[in-house]
């Protein structure tokens, strides 16, 4: 059975949201992590071999967890056939955001982890799904994320002054 999130239910603290920022600014016992006045630049520079290497393994311990658990396996122990699995690990890794979406909706805690909030873990789960189809997919989700981090921080529509102009993305 799954019981509420303190922080949602309105028994405990209220919702907590994250505090606008600005650069230099920091988000205190969430992330202790300064905005650059440059993302761009900021990412243009950095090597970001750290993010490589955290991404590539969490791709290596999904994908290896999933494939001794015998997720990519029939009863048999015969493989799965890639292609045919991508749709089905697609709709695995839909069900998982929408979960977290319910579980945030209703303010809800995770039924099995208890202590945390559900959207938490729904999207664990959703994370550890990508990081296994990568890694059965032969993906470069590391590259990939850190190419479009970069990318993203350059965009026009990616700046909040242009999202707050007439006609900018609200989302």
């Amino acid at each position: 059975m799954k019981t509420e999130n303190e922080n949602r239910s309105g028994k405990g603290p209220e919702k907590v949201l994250m505090p606008k920022l600005r650069p230099g600014e920091v988000y205190g016992k969430w992330l202790d992590l300064k905005l650059p006045d440059d993302p761009a630049g900021f990412l243009a520079e950095s090597p970001l071999e750290d993010l490589r290497v955290c991404l590539d393994g969490l791709t290596d311990i999904c994908h290896g967890a999933s494939l001794r658990a015998g997720w990519w396996h029939d009863g048999d122990g015969l493989p799965h056939d890639l292609p045919h699995n991508v749709p089905v690990k697609l709709c695995l890794i839909h069900s998982e955001i929408s979960e977290a979406m319910e579980a945030d909706r209703k303010g809800l805690a995770d039924d099995k982890l208890t202590y945390r909030p559900g959207i938490e873990v729904e999207l664990a789960d959703a994370l550890i799904r990508i990081f296994d189809l990568a890694g059965a997919m032969g993906l470069d989700l590391p590259g990939a994320t850190i190419d479009k981090l970069r990318f993203n921080a350059g965009r026009a529509d990616h700046k909040p002054e242009n999202r707050a102009a007439p006609g900018g993305k609200a989302y």
